[in-house]
């Protein structure tokens, strides 16, 4: 049985032996900690965060960590480079969880370091510390299967109540995701409550959710399709009404592990190189003294070409996913990727790997294989066709990869949510005036990742008119096909002499 102190707090040998079996945990070789012991981590986490502000007041020099996602053996590297605690403070970002293969370690160290000492480590909430996207980007599914559901149900109660954000010395403000319309000085962070589920809009969902955008001034909609992005000129009107230096955050994957944006006012930090596998991005660990003056120490990515649990692994379960699409047969039958050089069409296959690979729904597995398809296959969808489908659904989703056409032939247009490849200017502007929604396939990913409330539909492949003019020759029985002719007149002329009729008068 575990010792706990008065306070109902664990006792310090106990966590020291949990940290000394966590930081074993190399070669990806899984830590095995009781559901006891897990579940005391977050209740003693819980209680500490709730006893610290929203808006945490960190003194220099520390050490700042971007995402991790579940990469333990990155997050040892990053201690191996900064110093183990207690012979370093650090501050992380948010994104402990999810895609990462070791997302259980990666928090359960975390939180018994805070716990063991909670004036060197300081956690702040990110968008994947929330029920709602960790359910489905695998940290559910490693609970599920290495425990069971509950234990997932006490991490979110603990994720709830993590402070948002944190000010070093009243100069460099840290958060995960950025800025907020909303947001006009640093006491209205103070005042949001804990704990709480991540809202949809708001404050907080922009604390955790917004990007910079080098493209735009003020304010705009994120792709993500959730909060919003903001423009070097808003970083610096905030800065400098707040009489701030900085704004670090975490949220991107950036290639050399940082990246500065508005004249250096704001840095990107991301810690996980290789991330998930799929990027040949670096990590980052950022370093800021007495004197705030920051530096970056970089973490390459590792090469794990001999190694089965490194990012071959995650590339060999990748082609496993497109296997299965292709239904067991040889994939020189079949195409896995799309022959076309279109960028968007391209990262679209890219983010479908990913859910097929991480999620296992067939949805995701029907969408990516027809993004492989020729466009000849991705036939059109009229609206006729389409108002016609979705009767009865109101409340769903369609689905067409492929093209949405207008129909001159119908008068009106019902309230739809569509999403498609492309939507003919006519077609994207009646199902608009109509109160629709015409969606994009990211921001599907994200309203519906596992295919739920959703519609999938195509276009009829021989529906063109010039495919009615291929198939069994024009008369013989059960034939549709159309000959080819100039008018009716010619078509008559060019049957004399072969049957009764001479032709027509006129």
């Amino acid at each position: 049985m575990m010792m706990m102190t008065m306070e109902g707090m664990m006792d310090k040998g106990v966590l020291d032996d949990i940290i000394r079996r966590l930081l074993e945990g190399k070669g990806g070789k899984q830590v095995q900690l009781s559901e006891a012991e897990i579940r005391q981590l977050c209740v003693n986490a819980r209680q500490i965060f709730l006893s610290q502000p929203n808006l945490l007041e960190v003194r220099a020099p520390v050490r700042i960590c971007g995402d991790i996602h579940g990469q333990y053996q990155d997050l040892l590297r990053l201690f191996e480079y900064g110093g183990y605690p207690p012979s370093a403070t650090y501050l992380f970002l948010g994104d402990y969880v999810d895609r990462g293969k070791q997302s259980l370690e990666t928090i359960c160290l975390l939180l018994a370091y805070k716990i063991r000492y909670p004036d060197k480590i300081f956690l702040l909430r990110g968008n994947h510390e929330d029920a709602k996207i960790n359910r489905i980007y695998g940290f559910y599914d490693e609970c599920k299967r290495r425990f069971n559901v509950r234990l997932w149900k006490i991490f979110t109660e603990c994720f709830n109540c993590l402070p948002v954000a944190a000010l070093i010395d009243e100069k460099i403000l840290c958060m995960h995701g950025g800025l907020s319309p909303e947001l006009e000085n640093l006491d209205q962070i103070k005042e949001l409550q804990r704990p709480t589920d991540i809202p949809d809009n708001g404050l907080l969902c922009d604390l955790l959710w917004s990007d910079p955008d080098a493209r735009i001034e003020g304010w705009a909609e994120s792709d993500r399709g959730v909060s919003c992005t903001f423009g070097a000129d808003k970083v610096i009107e905030f800065l400098d009404k707040n009489e701030l230096d900085l704004i670090c955050r975490g949220h991107q994957v950036v290639e050399d592990g940082y990246e500065f944006f508005a004249k250096r006012r704001l840095v990107t930090i991301f810690s996980a190189p290789n991330y998930g596998g799929e990027f040949d991005n670096a990590g980052a660990l950022l370093s800021v003294d007495e004197g705030l003056v920051c530096s970056f120490e970089i973490l390459k990515p590792v090469d794990n070409k001999a190694s089965p649990s490194g990012s071959n692994s995650s590339k060999l379960n990748l082609k496993k996913g497109i296997d299965l699409v292709a239904g067991g047969k040889s994939k020189k039958t079949k195409r896995t990727a799309p022959k076309s050089d279109d960028i968007y069409l391209k990262l679209l296959v890219k983010l479908y790997r990913f859910l097929v690979r991480r999620t296992g729904s067939k949805f995701n597995a029907v969408i990516l294989k027809r993004l492989f398809m020729s466009k000849v296959n991705k036939a059109p969808l009229s609206l006729s066709r389409l108002i016609r489908y979705m009767q009865g659904k109101d409340n769903k989703i369609a689905v067409v990869v492929g093209t949405v056409t207008d129909d001159i032939r119908v008068y009106e247009v019902p309230q739809l949510k569509v999403t498609a490849l492309r939507f003919t200017e006519t077609a994207r502007a009646r199902i608009e005036k109509a109160g629709g929604e015409c969606l994009t396939f990211d921001q599907l990913a994200l309203r519906a990742p596992l295919g739920q409330n959703v519609v999938l539909l195509r276009g009829p492949k021989n529906a063109r008119e010039a495919v009615k003019h291929f198939g069994p020759a024009p008369g013989v029985p059960h034939s549709h096909t159309k000959p080819y002719v100039r008018s009716k007149g010619r078509k008559f002329e060019k049957a004399r002499g072969k049957r009764n009729s001479k032709g027509f008068r006129v």
